[in-house]
This record gives structure tokens, sequence and C-alpha cells, in this order.
């Protein structure tokens, strides 16, 4: 028997090899046999295609007999690789959903959004899943949300979910390997790239030191940076000073932005100004979003003081000025214990004005610690008008001087004065209110007033009328004055009177006005009471005057003049005598022009309205006026025309003939021509006509005649002038004389 080389993944059962994939095939001694078998000769010969023993004929032969036999041998193979496939499968095998995760730069502190990884068996054989492990020492880093994985068994195929997120607890690069521990002994981890950043701040210098500052020297500074020294934008949120001497410490300067890229650095200045004598520390924090909490910066300095032990708030105490016999507002000054001990305050007392009183002494025997305060108040109450000045003094145990506040005040009392002690409104038209007349009072005392109240009276008070002002409202410093507006506005004829009374309070006397006008009436008449301006062109305009008398007994002011009707707009005002601003007096006149101009040929109608300061106003004037089509007219300068005498053949000197156009529109001139018996013995001349059609309105022209005789005696001719006026023609009689040549 002859071995055949066994293919991978087959199976030999006897003589037959099984191939998994489905075909099988007999070995060559196999095949002899069952030849030799079916053949009882056991040399039969075998023939090919050719009919050569040995060949493809023989193999055709034994096919049928041969195939039945390998079936037989066949089936229980197939069933025997079956089996080997269900009792050895395929071992589990793990298969992640992506190939890697990628989270990105994340900020320390802060998490990404979850992730969902999704984890199949991709084996023949159940996956046990039992641990999920991240390979690296940055497990902290990563927040395991969900599970879905731990535990299960998972068929071929099948899947389970994993959700993870993100949150890194220290900068740099954070990367891992997630890892499941599972049956699948080969399977693969599955990478995690993730960075992380932060910000760092730094602080320099590391501590600042002021030394010895002088606390009447003003305060001393020292500059601070800040910079980012991490990876991640630095977020100042809040720099402030604590300790217990942090009072005495202050920034003078900030950073212009509140955030600090890496890399950058922003400064300020600290500032030591010491409130006492003696070491002063204190802590700059510095609160932002940087690892490891506030930044602390330590500061510190010491206090001297040169001054008394005790110190004042102010060297001097002013007061406001106060009224005479009134007392005014209480003030305060602090004395601040700035040395390193403890001061004993012995005495306190007042010298000088006897205005000044003290109405709280919170330092009189009393011990007052180091940089603790104690308070002393007083009061100002004057005698008299001017000023007053005092002194405050404090005597300390062990100390070499007094401490000492200067006092001032000034005592004031106010007064009023009018400027004006009547007002006179003279004559006003009944009905109507005058113009305002202004009082001015002045407060001519050292004291602010606020007067009381402002008011008219009298029998007529009635008729003067009180305005706006401001004296009640406002207060009236010295030196100043408010002014009081009051009309008139009389109810009767005659004189009129009444008072006007300001009272300013604080126990003054009222200041008396006293207040007089007359009451007096205006009367108008226009003429002529109607104004016609009868034909006019149109195109033309057309004026005339109009006279304004005033008959009553108070000046009489025009206060408004206008065109009603419908026909209003042909109408208008000319030139003007009256006078708007200062009226016309009593008895007086002026003059108003009104205009015409129609421009459609009819009768117009309309009314002038004039408003004055009379009972019964307003007055009306009636207008009218017609508008007519505008003509030509025809004008000649003469008649007749005697040229003299001339010898025949010979000619006289040129008369002239002037035609014109009085008329609105254009003439038209249609000829000039010579008639009659002897017009021979006359001729045209060239003058202005010659050539000229038409005349314009109001224009005019010359015709040039002369006598130029061709026969003796008398002549007679005339001109006939055609024109387009309403006579249509016109003639100028002509006359002369013609001599003989011995005449």
């Amino acid at each position: 028997m002859v071995d055949l080389p066994l293919r991978p993944g087959s199976v030999r059962a006897g003589d037959l090899e099984f191939d998994p994939l489905g075909t099988s095939r007999v070995s060559g001694n196999a095949g002899d046999a069952a030849d030799d078998a079916g053949d009882p000769a056991g040399g039969s010969p075998h023939l090919g295609d050719s009919g050569t023993p040995g060949g493809p004929g023989r193999q055709a032969y034994h096919d049928r007999p041969r195939r039945r036999r390998g079936l037989v041998v066949l089936i229980p193979l197939l069933l025997a690789g079956v089996m080997v496939w269900l009792l050895f499968p395929d071992p589990p095998k793990v298969d992640f959903s992506v190939g890697r995760v990628e989270f990105g730069t994340v900020r320390v502190g802060e998490s990404t959004a979850e992730t969902v990884i999704s984890v199949t068996n991709v084996g023949e054989r159940k996956l046990v899943i039992k641990a999920l492990t991240f390979v690296n020492p940055v497990e902290a880093d990563y927040r395991l949300i969900e599970d879905g994985c731990l535990g299960r068994k998972l068929e071929s195929q099948a899947s389970c979910e994993v959700r993870l997120a993100f949150q890194p607890q220290a900068p740099g690069d954070r990367s891992s390997l997630l890892r499941f521990e599972s049956n699948d002994r080969t399977g693969p981890g599955l990478a995690l790239e993730a960075t992380a950043v932060a910000p760092q701040l730094g602080l320099a210098p590391a501590a600042v030191s002021f030394g010895v500052v002088a606390l009447e020297a003003g305060p001393e500074s020292r500059e601070v940076t800040l910079s980012n020294l991490g990876s991640a934008t630095l977020e100042l949120r809040r720099i402030h000073i604590d300790g217990s001497a942090a009072q005495d410490f202050s920034r003078s300067r900030r950073c212009p932005s509140s955030t600090l890229e890496p890399g950058e650095a922003c400064s300020f200045e600290v500032r030591f100004e010491p409130s006492v004598s003696g070491p002063r520390r204190a802590t700059l924090v510095i609160d932002s979003d940087a690892l490891g909490g506030p930044g602390r910066l330590e500061v510190e300095g010491v206090g001297l003081w040169e001054g008394p032990p005790l110190d004042p708030d102010a060297a001097e105490m002013i007061f406001a000025e106060q009224r005479v016999g009134r007392r005014g507002a209480p003030k305060s000054v602090v004395f601040s214990n700035r040395t390193g001990g403890p001061v004993s305050v012995d005495r306190t007392r007042v010298s000088g004005s006897t205005s000044f009183a003290v109405v709280e002494d919170g330092c009189r025997e009393r011990v007052v610690a180091s940089g603790e305060s104690c308070l002393v108040v007083m009061t100002f109450l004057p005698a008299r008008e001017g000023s007053a000045r005092g002194v405050l003094t404090l005597s300390a145990a062990g100390a070499s001087e007094d401490v000492a506040v200067d006092l001032r005040g000034r005592g004031v009392t106010p007064r009023l004065e009018a400027l004006v002690r009547a007002v006179d409104f003279k004559e006003q038209r009944l009905g109507f209110e005058s113009a305002p007349r202004r009082v001015q009072v002045r407060n001519t005392g050292s004291a602010t007033l606020l007067l009381r109240s402002v008011s008219i009276i009298g029998p007529n008070g009635a008729e003067f009328l009180l305005g706006t002002h401001e004296c009640v409202r406002s207060p009236l410093p010295p030196g100043q004055a408010c002014s009081i507006a009051i009309g008139f506005n009389p109810t009767g004829s005659g004189t009129r009177r009444a008072v006007l009374s300001v009272d300013p309070g604080f126990e003054l006397e009222p200041i008396l006005v006293g207040l007089e006008g007359s009451g007096v009436v205006s009367a108008l008449r226009a003429d002529p009471g109607r104004l016609d301006f009868r034909q006019t062109y149109l195109g033309g305009l057309e004026a005339r005057n109009l006279t304004l008398t005033n008959e009553g007994s108070a000046r009489l002011e025009i206060r408004g003049l206008r065109f009603e009707g419908s026909d209003a707009a042909a109408f208008d005002l000319g030139r003007m005598s009256c006078p708007l601003d200062s009226g016309i007096a009593s008895g007086s006149s002026c003059k108003v022009g009104i205009s015409f101009e129609p421009v459609t040929a009819r009768r117009y109608r309309a009314q002038l309205v004039i408003e004055y300061n009379g009972p019964d106003s307003p007055a009306r004037v009636e207008l009218a006026g017609e508008g007519r089509t505008p003509a030509p007219a025809f004008r000649i300068s003469t008649d007749s025309l005697d040229l003299g005498s001339a010898p025949v053949g010979g000619r006289s000197e040129i008369g002239t003939v002037v035609l014109s156009n009085p008329g609105a529109a254009w003439l038209p001139l249609t000829s000039i021509s010579l008639r009659g018996v002897h017009a021979e013995d006359f001729q045209l001349v060239a003058g202005t006509c010659d050539g000229t059609s038409a005349l314009a309105p109001n224009g005019s022209c010359t015709v040039g005649i002369r006598l130029v005789p061709i026969e003796e005696g008398s002549l007679r001719a005339m001109i006939l002038v055609r024109h387009g006026a309403d006579s249509g023609s016109a003639t100028v009689t002509l006359t002369g004389r013609g001599l003989t040549r011995q005449e």
C-alpha cells in the first residue's frame, strides 16, 4: 500500500481521506484492490482512451462499482467530521467596536462626555468576562460609568457595552490600556489615549518685606508678579489680604485681565501704610483655579511713629456757619494710639471762645490700648455774629506735650431787603394781563434764608397775579437775591392797589412792596370800513391803504393780522406803518397796506381780521375786487400833422408820430401805410415801429413822415395804422404845401 499525503484539516480512515471542506478521495492501492476483487480473472487488461493498457479507459470501466463502494465509506466519515467540529469548536475571541479611544486634551478636574465601547465575541465558544482592568498607574483618571460586560457569558457574535469617561487628576500624558480578563487568553487590550492640562500659579518674590516705614511718611510700595506656570488658562478669582494687620496693607494696581494664559504674567503693587508703631504682618491671598489651592505671599513691615501718643484724625474742627443763639450739629474728633503700648489720658479741656462745648468725652481718664482710639464730640452755639476760635486739648500721662485741636466757627444772622419799595404797572387795558414785572429780594445778612411764604394782599389783590419764582423752594444764601414775577390784570377802570408780602421766617418781619396800576380801555376804528379794488387785470397787482385809529384811552396793541374767506389768497399785506412792538397811543393812527392780485376773471370777496388788546377784538374789514382779463389798447400821439412846405422835387423836415399800448396785453401792429389823393407827395421814414409786429403792455414806438411834393399847391393825405385793439385802426391827417422852384 502506498501512503498518500494528508491535506491540512483532513482525516484518514482506512484508505479514505476525508476533507472537512466536503471533498474526498480513495487511495491508489484501495482502487487497485477493488479492481482486482471485481475481476475474477485477476488480470483483465485496462484500456485507455487510445485503447492502450493502463489508460483512462480502465478508470471508466471501473467508475460505477467504485462509486458505490466510496459512498459506503464516505458517509461514516462525514458523520465523524461533524462530531469533531461539534466536540472541538474555535475558542472565544474578544473584539472591540473601535480600534482605540482618543479623549483628547482635558483640564484637570473636568470630565469628558461618556464614551460607549461595544465588546463582541467573534469566536465560536462562549466568552466569559471576569474583570475589567486598566493597565498602567493612572486608573483613577478613568471613571467607569456603566459596566455591562462584567460576569457576562457571551455566545458567539453576542455583544455587551461599557461606558466610561476621562476625568484626569494630574496633568501630563494620561494614556492607558483597557483589558478584559476572560477565557480569551490571547484577547487584545483597548488603547485609551488622553492628555491632561492644568494651570499652575507662580508668585514672585516669595515674600515681601517693607522694612521700617514712618507712619506720617505715606505708603511704601512693592511690586508682585503673578505668572501661569501650567499648561491651561489660569483664572484669577480674588486677591485679598488677610491677617491681624491686614488694614495696613493694600493693593494700588490690579492685573489688567482676570485670566492668564500659559506662560503669561501680570504685576501689581502692594502698599504698606502702618497705622501703629511696631511690627505689622499679613498674608496676600490669591484665589484661583490653580492646582494646590490659593497662593499665599507673606508681607511684613515695621511702623515707626514719632508724633504724639494720641493722633487726632483732624488738626482742626471747622463747624458750619450757625445762626446766633442756635446750637449747631455736633462734630467729633477721633484720637488714635499710634504707639506700641497703652496711653493713659488724664484730662480734656476747651479754651478760647465759650461758644464751643464738649457734649461727649470718650477719652478723659481712659487707657487707650495700642491701635485703639477714643472719641470726643463737640457742638458750636454762637453767642454773637462773627468768627469764633477755640482749642481742644488732651493731656496724656508721661507725654512731653499735650495734644491740641483747633476749633473754628462763625455765628451768622439773616436779613432780608427788597430792592424796590413799590411797582407801578401804569395803564393796563381791562381784561388783559400785563407783561410780568419782577421784584427782587436780597439776603443782606450772613446766614442762609429759607423764605416761609410769598403772597399778595390788599383791596385789589386779586387783580395782581403772582407768577413763578424760586424764592420759597430754594435756600437764599447771603448776598444772593431771588426775583418774584407779578402781573396786572385789571377788572375795573381807574387806579388799582395791592401789597406784595414776603415772609422770611426766622422771627424776622415780613417785607412789604406796594403794587399799583390803572385799568383803561382801548378801541380800534378802521377807515374805510370796506375796501373795494374794483377792476384789476389778471397778472396785475392793485394796492390800497387802510387807516387804523386808536379811539380808546389805553395804548392799542395790534396782536395779529390775517385774511379770512374763500378768496383770502388773492389779498396780501403790504407796507405798514403801525408799530407792533410799542402799540398805537390813544388818539393816534397808522396805515396798513393791502394788495389785490386776481388770478381769474371774476368777483373776489374776503375779510381782513385785526386782533388787538380791546374788548371788541377782533375788528373786521370787508375786502372786494374784480379780476379782469388783460387786453391791449391803442393810443396815438396826434390825429393831425402839418409838415409845412417844400419845393417841388425837394423834401421837408421829418415829422414824428408816437404809437403806444397803455393796455395790459400785447398790441399787434398789422400795418402802417399812406392813404389819400396826395399820398405820393408824402414819404414814410423808418422809425422804431419799423419791423415791430406788436407792442408790449405800456410799450411804444415812433413813425417818421416827411413832405416830398411832386406838384405845387396844398397837399393832403393820411397815415393809416391797423392794430389789434378794439378800434382796429387809427389815422393821422397829413398836410403840406408844394412850392415852385422860384419860390
